[in-house]
């Protein structure tokens, strides 16, 4: 069966949506990981053994919880479609 053009530009439209949902959450889960921290820390002028010292504690108090966070958000997005 056919379906109208208005029904297609709505299938379309709720997919990338849900495409753009994806890539902002996978977009923070990247700002969000020790290594870019790391590497933003350095990148503005921080003394690499420090930069290395914040990223890990970051990592381990912070960044694991965020992730998993941002895991569970992003299957929850999946599992509506």
């Amino acid at each position: 069966m056919l379906k109208s053009s208005a029904a297609v530009a709505d299938i379309i439209a709720e997919r990338m949506h849900k495409s753009k949902m994806e890539n902002l959450l996978f977009g923070i889960q990247h700002r969000i990981n020790p290594l870019h921290v790391y590497c933003r820390l350095v990148e503005r002028g921080m003394n690499k053994p420090i930069s290395l010292s914040i990223s890990r504690y970051y990592e381990i108090l912070v960044f694991s919880w965020l992730n998993w966070l941002l895991i569970l958000v992003i299957l929850a997005s999946r599992l509506k479609r």
